[in-house]
This record gives structure tokens, C-alpha cells and sequence, in this order.
């Protein structure tokens, strides 16, 4: 009976302990490890920690919308958001265009730093290099906003399913471009689609 007795709390304990970890595994799990359907990942980006921080993440099923925004090294952000095409303004590659025009036109600064930054704006409609490993229609944007110590160069990349357009956006001071450049160009080359 006493051997009874020790089995079954053995069992319980290890039970309960199993749950904890379980538990902690599920906590400590990235925020968009629930996302479900089509959702892409960039696994060369850090994984959270001291360097890394959550800035958003929302996720709303009924819609399809996510959004995930991280921030690197309190300089750089990093943002992976999903829209449903119905329903958005950028359903192709050719719309990418007039969203660009629109942030760039849209920064509340003068017009001298208006003027240069609408030069330093690159749209690629036909980006191949990302469409051959994603397998689906991209394209990108290079485009400064801000003005002074708050300028920021941003790339980003859209990717357009059948079901929903991505969008990729890395955002760095322009004061720290060099020293990220690579890096984010790494972690727009390791993005990949899980369901």
C-alpha cells in the first residue's frame, strides 16, 4: 500500500512538473508562435532578449491582421504585418508606389527636407530576387523620413498571396544606417512563410 502511495504522488509530481514546464516553454514561445495561417518568419532576426524588444504585437483572427513590431539595439525596428487583400490598399505590386509616395509626402517636415528625401526614394516593382524564394509577386521600397537627428532610412518589402499582402518594414537612423545595413538585408534574406 505505502509503495502504492509513493507511485502515485511520483507520478502526480512529475505530472504537475510537466505542466510547468509546459507552461514556461508556452510563455517563453515568440508572440506570433499562435498565428495561424499562412504567416512569415525572419530567423536570422534576434530572438528576444536584452537587445531585442516587443514594441507590438497584434493579432486579430476574425480579420486575418497581424502586426509584429520589434526593436533592435533601442535603433532599429523590425515589423512583419499581414492584411487580407480585401479590403487593402495594396493589392499589387504597382500600389506599392503610391503608398511610398503618400509616407514620404505625408512627414510633417519642411519642404527643403521633403525635396531630399523624395530623391532618396527607391520603388522596385518586379523585386525577382525575393519573388524566385518566396514564390510569390514582391516588390520594395528604400525611403528616408524624418529630418536632422530623426531621420531614418526604411526598406521594405512587400510580399502579395493569394490571400494576403505582407508587409516587411526595417526602419534605422540614418546616423546608424552603416552600421545595419547588412545585418537587415540578412534578415530580409531569411525570411520564410509557416502555417
Amino acid at each position: 500500500m505505502r509503495k502504492n502511495r509513493i507511485s502515485v504522488q511520483l507520478v502526480t509530481t512529475l505530472a504537475l512538473a510537466t505542466l510547468v514546464l509546459m507552461g514556461v516553454a508556452a510563455f517563453a514561445a515568440a508572440p506570433d508562435a499562435g498565428v495561424k495561417g499562412l504567416w512569415l518568419q525572419a530567423p536570422a532576426f534576434p530572438k528576444a532578449g536584452n537587445d531585442v524588444k516587443v514594441l507590438e504585437f497584434k493579432n486579430n483572427p476574425k480579420t486575418g491582421e497581424v502586426t509584429y513590431r520589434r526593436m533592435l539595439d533601442a535603433l532599429v525596428t523590425f515589423e512583419i504585418r499581414r492584411q487580407p487583400v480585401n479590403g487593402s490598399k495594396v493589392q499589387r505590386p504597382k500600389d506599392v508606389e503610391v503608398l511610398i509616395k503618400k509616407r514620404v509626402d505625408n512627414d510633417p517636415i519642411g519642404d527643403e527636407m521633403l525635396k531630399a528625401n523624395r530623391k532618396k526614394t527607391r520603388i522596385k516593382t518586379d523585386a525577382r530576387e525575393f519573388t524566385e524564394v518566396l514564390t510569390y509577386p514582391c516588390a520594395t521600397a528604400e525611403y528616408a523620413t524624418g529630418a536632422n537627428e530623426d531621420s531614418r532610412m526604411n526598406s521594405a518589402l512587400f510580399i502579395f498571396t493569394d490571400l494576403y499582402t505582407f508587409e516587411v518594414l526595417v526602419s534605422i537612423p540614418l546616423d546608424s544606417y552603416d552600421d545595419y545595413r547588412d545585418k537587415s538585408r540578412a534578415w530580409l534574406a531569411s525570411l520564410k512563410f509557416v502555417e
